[in-house]
């Protein structure tokens, strides 16, 4: 086409409305699609940065999200733990009123923001932190795990640990954070074998 790409990774349907709300760019370069399908109900669905619809199960790149009830949404969030909170418009099955709600996206697997099963705890601290922050996670297993720094728009600031083993246990680590850091939120992805688990860091300079 002349100047775009349509991309559609949801199949349509000649008798349902699906109606695109938000998109997000996940920090590891993906995109995150939400919507309302029929009868609304928020659907998620998510592109690889390529433009390539990434797969969940059998053949579909998208999740609805069988809500008791009819769910308008209205917008999307990342939560503290990575997870993803949606906002809107909540009408109980069999209800005459609609009320306000969020939910939170607990199927972690489907939208990729899954936490690791190979990982028991994480901590960074101070929080704010200003010129380094410490580390902390703990394994249940041996095995390679990676450490990457993002800003708030997905960019790669700073790779702490790539496929770097790590014994099973507590274990440490003293980050130096890098330089000429502008003060705001910023976005650590500890990735292990099992999945990935996110931390926010508040810098103060």
């Amino acid at each position: 086409n002349d100047g775009y790409t349509l991309l559609n990774p949801v199949p349509g349907n000649a008798s349902h409305n699906e109606t695109g709300v938000k998109i997000l760019r996940q920090p590891d370069g993906n995109y995150l699609f939400m919507g309302e399908t029929y009868p609304q109900k928020p659907v998620l669905w998510r592109l690889l940065s390529n433009g390539a619809p990434a797969i969940y199960a059998a053949s579909y790149s998208y999740k609805v999200f069988d809500v008791a009830g009819n769910f308008k949404p209205v917008d999307m969030t990342f939560g503290a733990n990575g997870r993803i909170v949606i906002a809107g418009e909540f009408e109980p099955s069999g209800a005459t009123y609609k009320e306000f709600a969020a939910i939170q996206i607990n199927d972690a697997l489907a939208v990729g923001t899954n936490q690791p099963d190979n990982s028991e705890a994480t901590l960074l601290y101070p929080n704010p932190a200003k010129d380094q922050a410490t580390f902390e996670f703990e394994l249940r297993e041996s095995g390679s795990v990676s450490l990457v720094m993002y800003d708030s728009q997905g960019r790669v600031l700073h790779r702490f640990l790539t496929q770097a083993f790590y014994p099973s246990g507590k274990n440490t680590l003293t980050l130096h954070l890098p330089p000429n850091l502008a003060s705001g939120l910023y976005l650590f992805q500890f990735s292990t074998e099992k999945g990935n688990a996110r931390k926010w860091l508040m810098i103060e300079n």
